[in-house]
């Protein structure tokens, strides 16, 4: 939607501002997962693989 005049940019801009820092003050993790969520973003196909392994491995020991 185009905007008509500059004072519609900047009130929108305003509330694109708040709305941003609000998202910076909340955590999506609480702060014991942090170290995970650390780990998973510095090995994610390490991190997939040996999800993937451990899934094959209980899938094969079900049918058993």
């Amino acid at each position: 939607m185009p905007l008509s005049n500059p004072e519609d940019f900047i009130q929108r801009l305003q509330v694109e501002v708040l709305f941003q820092s609000q998202l910076e003050h909340r955590k999506l993790l609480p702060e014991k997962l942090g170290g995970l969520g650390r780990f998973i973003a510095s090995y994610p196909w390490q991190v997939i693989l040996v999800i993937s392994g451990v899934t094959a491995l209980v899938k094969a020991l079900m049918r058993l």
